[in-house]
């Protein structure tokens, strides 16, 4: 699975997967109508796999190009992204609001993919 995964050429899943975060938290109606609410709080659950995502593809790409710098820039850009996010949310007057709890769903979501990241393939 490394192999396959290291294939992919360096940084281009990372910013696949930055730009369908930004259409889905920054656009004013991504997804057709329907109840994505199946319980409370799923938009946090969201976030979390979202930047999940996010900080996953980071790590793997930036453990690539310098093993040691991997984590934290991993987090550090990840989290960065989400707090961006919240605040042209908050900006942008398009329908989106910004929330704090967001953020921090945000956060967990890139240290955890983080987190993972290394125990699978840099550790």
């Amino acid at each position: 699975m490394k192999e396959l995964l290291f294939k992919i050429p360096p940084f281009v899943a990372t910013v696949i997967v930055i730009l369908i975060v930004a259409y889905l938290t920054l656009f004013p109606k991504p997804l057709p109508d329907m109840p994505l609410m199946m319980f409370p709080y799923a938009d946090k659950v969201v976030h979390f796999v979202m930047f999940f995502g996010v900080a996953a593809c980071l790590m793997l790409d930036c453990g690539r190009v310098c093993r040691r710098m991997a984590v934290l820039v991993s987090l550090a850009v990840a989290i960065a992204y989400g707090g961006l996010i919240e605040l042209l949310q908050m900006w942008m007057g398009m329908g989106r609001a910004a929330d704090w709890f967001d953020f921090f769903a945000d956060a967990a979501g890139a240290l955890a993919g983080t987190w993972l990241c290394w125990r699978l393939f840099f550790r």
